[in-house]
């Protein structure tokens, strides 16, 4: 079995004494016309986690950059010149355990950067981001995993392969959530049937959608579409492999994009129209991390580091805030320094979308955010159980003790 920890545990969530079918119950999206409830509890993950890959989610000015470097030099065996460096034969290693062959010692590798962004359309795919931008029109998280798998990552010996993959340390300007184009099919496969095509799990996810057929055949057509990932049967039987460079781009229309509408269907026939896929992010095992930073603080350092300094004032709030509440914002909007979008908006919304996932902003470009709230519910929910640490800028000591202490197999005795 590859996946040791299960979706729901009393021990990770300590809900008092209720049984797992009501947390269960009380975590999965809301039915239809129901506002999502907002749900306070936080997870308590404990010590010594060993699930992988791990992956530091780097919000802009927030203290990133030190993170990833550390986090680079904290592996065993590091001698590189530039901490930069993620290539596959590199010797330096993080000693973590397989979770699919008795925990034989594996080599987890440093990634820096190369996951790419997936945004729906092309036009959006002119905005400038880092890590680069491909081209993905689906707005769930399942339907992203399904039509538009993609892994260009250099640490990886086989892309394929469970553990040269799945045992990464990522670091990278990625929305949470960009891992599902890259995580190994395998890895999703068992994800998926350990955690809702299992008896048990998707017996009550059924019920609570009252079991119809579309239910039923939406977690079927689903299941098999992880068993399809990674097979030749992917593109119907065609040599063009998926997911390799640019390769995608040309079999992307022909290939990926049928799926992503039937996938996204599916998603939503299983989970009830779900706005809020926070629960499904933190059901997947990995291990994720986060540094945020005080607003005003980060504020001012996003507004010189642009240099919006060249364009306006710092106390001009007018100009800061022009176009806030406004959810009709294409991707590219978020980017450089269009004038129709204050600057201090659109920081603080693309901070929001970071946390909030890559569906977020999938589905903020394409018009189907009704109001802010639906990000910030599902923005929230990731903080409170889909990161293993979220760490303060003005506390980063802290942040980096509680790493040591969560994640088994990161390695910070040369940092002290």
């Amino acid at each position: 079995m590859l996946l040791t920890v299960p979706f729901v545990t009393i021990e990770d969530y300590h809900l008092g004494n209720e049984d797992n079918d009501s947390v269960l119950r009380r975590r999965l999206p809301a039915p239809p016309g129901e506002a999502p409830a907002v749900d306070e509890t936080i997870r308590r993950w404990g010590c010594n986690r060993e699930e992988y890959p791990y992956i530091f989610v780097h919000i802009g000015k927030a203290g990133g950059g030190e993170v990833r470097a550390r986090t680079s030099v904290s592996a065993m065996g590091y001698n590189r010149s530039d901490w930069k460096v993620s290539r596959a034969e590199d010797d330096a290693y993080y000693p973590m355990k397989s979770l699919s062959d008795g925990g034989r010692p594996i080599k987890g590798r440093f990634c820096n950067s190369g996951a790419r962004n997936f945004v729906p359309d092309l036009q959006a795919a002119q905005a400038p981001m880092n890590e680069g931008t491909k081209i993905c029109g689906a707005t769930t998280p399942i339907g992203k995993a399904l039509a538009c798998p993609y892994n260009n990552l250099k640490c990886c010996d086989n892309k394929d392969d469970l553990e040269s993959c799945a045992g990464t340390v990522y670091v990278g300007h990625n929305a949470l959530g960009s891992e599902m184009h890259w995580l190994p099919p395998k890895y999703l496969n068992e994800w998926w049937n350990n955690t809702y095509a299992s008896h048990s799990r998707g017996k009550r996810i059924l019920q609570k959608a009252d079991e119809t057929a579309r239910t039923h055949l939406a977690l079927d057509e689903i299941s098999k579409g992880f068993q399809l990932l990674g097979s030749s049967a992917f593109c119907d039987n065609n040599p063009a492999p998926y997911g390799r460079g640019h390769r995608y781009d040309s079999s992307y229309k022909w290939c990926h994009k049928p799926k992503e509408a039937k996938y996204d269907g599916l998603s939503y026939d299983l989970f009830s129209n779900a706005t809020d896929w926070a629960d499904l992010y933190a059901s997947l095992p990995v291990l994720r991390t986060t540094l945020v930073r005080e607003p005003w603080s980060w504020l001012l350092s996003k507004f010189y580091w642009h240099r919006y300094d060249e364009m306006t004032s710092c106390d001009d709030i007018d100009m800061a805030t022009s176009g806030s509440g406004n959810l009709q914002v294409p991707i590219q909007y978020l980017q450089g320094r269009n004038h129709s979008i204050g600057w201090a908006t659109r920081s603080a919304l693309s901070f929001i979308l970071a946390l909030c996932g890559e569906d977020c902003r999938s589905r903020l470009h394409l018009g189907q955010i009704k109001s802010l709230s639906e990000l910030e519910v599902q923005a929230e929910g990731n903080l409170r159980r889909s990161f293993a640490v979220v760490g303060l800028f003005n506390e980063s000591d802290t942040f980096y003790d509680m790493i040591d202490a969560r994640v088994a197999y990161m390695v910070r005795t040369i940092l002290t």
